[in-house]
């Protein structure tokens, strides 16, 4: 008998949280499991999904509510809202909210009729997350769904608002009877949710992501007059873009003798600023590049040192697994996972915050030591072949589906 197993991604823009779906998606599927697939087909999240998954062109979402097949992501169902009608929706959500919360329960009844899964898994961005995604495994409680999991693939916390935190409690209170599990990828973003909820955090599992290994062996960088620093993230505040770009100031003035190049990947609602001061940059042995649409694998190989300058809000940055596994430097700020994933230290550099001193202290401390450099990066490899390939995550995964639906 094929059972059936329905996952719904949440986010708005596909980023790092979008990694285990992608991998629960390509490995999942065989004769005795069907997967369906649904998303919030928003602009920004197709073209996030090119530059992750390396879809081809001309591939479409319908409008919602029709469903189309999509062969690149070993063809799951897609339902969702797509264009203006997604950003028309987002507009008038706190104008409308409890309008808002029956359509989508409208919608969710559809959604889960038309899957019909034995089994719901839905991946938040963060929590409480879209009304939408919090909806969905309620419904699907209702409907006789046997196993419901809800991933968080960010730290919990409140709204701003008044009248938005008085519906996220109320929903909130019915999707804790209706998930039998929540996931989060760290034991800090556990912690964070287990307060939110108000709740034991024996309901909470601890399932950390995994990517596939790249065809490219590991290899550690021989030094050399050009020196190369990436930051692949969505171009928010948050993610320390400008803190880095000074931090790099700071070690290029400090080492004229190298060319300093520092490449932002990502699209989002810093791209004009970071735009405009790549181009009034004054630096001479210091270039910034924003590059909306990559290939991530080109922009990697040509990595010397990634650096993660988030200054909050990060749980499990997928990102770090690429450049763990393919021999790049890391320096790193310890935000929420980040210092589990790089072992406290000791396969990256963690810096004291997101300072811009504090995050050229660790570019240059890579710069003085090419030892102290391939050590940490060999244990990173390590690291990663020994937790977070995608084969040990997906695995993850289904014995945590399994023990729920024996229990």
């Amino acid at each position: 008998m094929t059972r059936r197993l329905h996952i719904h991604s949440d986010s708005f823009v596909f980023g790092g949280a979008e990694n285990m779906v992608v991998r629960l998606l390509s490995q999942l599927p065989s004769k005795s499991l069907s997967v369906t697939f649904s998303c919030s087909s928003s602009k920004v999240y197709r073209e996030g999904m090119k530059n992750w998954l390396q879809i081809p062109k001309g591939t479409s979402t319908a409008p919602w509510p029709t469903a189309h097949l999509d062969p690149t992501l070993s063809n799951p169902v897609q339902y969702g809202l797509t264009g203006p009608l997604s950003t028309l929706m987002r507009g008038i959500q706190f104008l409308m909210l409890p309008a808002l919360a029956v359509v989508y329960l409208l919608w969710a009844i559809w959604l889960i009729h038309k899957s019909k899964p034995d089994a719901l898994h839905v991946n938040s961005g963060g929590y409480p997350g879209s009304i939408f995604g919090r909806i969905l495994p309620i419904v699907a409680k209702l409907f006789g769904v046997e196993v419901v999991t809800f991933t968080v693939n960010n730290l919990a916390s409140k709204a701003n608002n008044r009248a938005v935190r008085l519906l996220d409690t109320s929903i909130g209170f019915l999707l804790q009877q209706s998930v039998h599990r929540f996931i989060t990828a760290s034991i800090a973003s556990k912690g964070f949710l287990a307060r939110e909820l108000m709740q034991q955090s024996s309901r909470i599992e601890v399932l950390p992501n995994g990517i596939d290994y790249p065809e490219e062996p590991f290899k550690t960088r021989p030094r050399s007059a050009e020196c190369y620093i990436t930051l692949i993230a969505i171009l928010e505040k948050r993610k320390g873009h400008l803190s880095l770009a000074e931090a790099c100031g700071l070690v290029a003035t400090s080492n004229p003798n190298l060319s300093f190049h520092l490449t932002f990947a990502g699209d989002g609602q810093e791209f004009k600023r970071l735009l405009q001061l790549s181009q009034e940059n004054m630096i001479p042995n210091l270039s910034i590049v924003i590059k909306k649409d990559y290939s991530l694998e080109t922009i990697l190989d040509q990595t010397d040192i990634f650096v993660l300058s988030s200054a909050e809000l990060e749980d499990f940055p997928n990102v770090l697994l690429h450049a763990m596994c393919r021999g790049i430097p890391i320096v790193a700020t310890p935000v929420g996972g980040v210092p589990e994933m790089l072992a406290g230290g000791e396969a990256g550099f963690l810096v004291e915050s997101a300072a811009p001193e504090h995050l050229a202290l660790g570019i240059q401390n890579f710069l003085d030591s090419e030892e102290e450099s391939k050590r940490r990066t060999v244990a990173a490899h390590s690291r990663f072949t020994n937790n977070y390939t995608s084969e040990l995550a997906v695995g993850r995964y289904v014995e945590l589906w399994k023990q729920v639906q024996d229990d």
